[in-house]
């Protein structure tokens, strides 16, 4: 190769390499400015909206407009546009709307995509009664909402509800945190598992839970009736009111505080049981655990206490007058009688095996 040959080859190589280069940093360039997607669609003969969305932050605002109007940023950080980046779909039945976003082109394997994603929904009233959202990995804002049924299906993502009012309310989360500042719903159907429970507020008829391997705290709340089923869970109802309230939990702990109750029930295994409040009624069943019990009231009541393997420690006010009985391991039957007739006594019942029964009076 002569010289000529040798500079031309250089030169080229040159040329290449420069290219290459030029070519990489336009693809930087390109990766790092945001590609934005607005749609919108009118809700006036809408009834059943969907929304379903992944892989994004997603912030839903309500507005009084017959409109939804959905913004939705992504910014490109690894992998092709064509693999990565989603698009709005849509899907119109009747009076039925869902929207969503998906990746037009199938992915290829080892596409490796990075992309930081957010969406932001204007969200009108419209004619909807009822909403479907469905999410995950990602995060979710919900500032105001009013609806005949309001469904969440969502994991591994966490999601903040402002306000938040429906004749049925259906949350169900997995792998994340669900924080309610304001709820107000006839009908509350909680369903959680390795998640987090915060409710500021609840209101409504009836409650219905079930939560496993996590952790729920409701700050205040008031429902006629509450099923709370729990295992591998810490359960706080910090300040409740209402007529009946039964928690069944194993391996869980139970801590219930309540006001102006008839019948409260609470069962565990493996983890403690602690209620304070004025019920007329209160049962409470463990094994393996501690059950303390404080009656907050002088009226009468009725206290039922079993225990294998745990102590049971019963509170009442001094002023009160009552009865009990105490079945423990050595068969010993104790009744404590007052001046008082029998029918006007609350009665105190205990059965314990392994354990203590203990009355005290503050």
């Amino acid at each position: 190769m002569n010289s000529i040959t040798k500079n031309i080859t250089k030169n080229i190589s040159k040329t290449l390499i420069l290219c290459a280069i030029l070519a990489s940093s336009s693809l930087v360039f390109a990766a790092s400015n945001p590609v934005i997607s607005e749609v919108e669609y009118e809700l006036n003969d809408i009834e059943n909206l969907s929304l379903d969305f992944d892989h994004t932050k997603i912030s839903i605002t309500a507005n009084e407009s017959d409109l939804i109007l959905l913004s939705m940023e992504q910014k490109l950080k690894k992998g092709k546009a064509e693999y990565c980046l989603q698009k709005f779909t849509k899907d119109h039945s009747s009076s039925t709307l869902k929207l969503s976003a998906e990746i037009k082109e199938l992915s290829v394997w080892g596409s490796n995509c990075s992309v930081e994603r957010k969406l932001v929904i204007q969200l009108g009233k419209g004619s909807i009664n009822n909403l479907l959202i469905k999410h995950s990995h990602g995060s979710m804002t919900l500032d105001n909402a009013s609806y005949s049924e309001l469904t969440l299906n969502a994991s591994h993502t966490e999601v903040d509800i402002a306000n938040l009012q429906a004749k049925q309310a259906e949350l169900e989360l997995h792998h994340g945190r669900l924080a309610i500042k304001t709820i107000n719903a006839d009908q509350l159907i909680l369903n959680g598992s390795h998640s987090t429970l915060d409710i500021d507020k609840a209101v409504g008829n009836k409650m219905e839970a079930q939560w496993r391997h996590g952790k729920a705290d409701i700050e205040e709340s008031q429902f006629d009736q509450v099923e709370f089923d729990s295992a591998h869970s810490k359960i706080d109802f910090v300040k409740h009111k209402g007529q009946m309230t039964d928690v069944e939990a194993a391996h869980s702990n139970i801590r219930v505080n309540t006001t102006d109750s008839e019948r409260i029930v609470l069962s565990n295994k493996h983890g403690p049981i602690y209620y304070e409040g004025d019920a007329k009624f209160i049962k409470a069943k463990n094994a393996h655990g501690q059950i303390s019990l404080t009656q907050t009231s002088s009226a009468r009541f009725e206290i039922e206490g079993r225990n294998s393997h745990g102590n049971i420690v019963v509170k009442v006010p001094t002023e009160s007058t009552y009865q009990y009985s105490l079945d423990s391991d050595d068969k010993s039957f104790f009744t404590k009688a007052t001046q008082a007739e029998t029918e006007s006594k609350s009665q105190i019942n205990l059965k314990v095996s392994h354990g203590k029964g203990v009355v005290k009076e503050i």
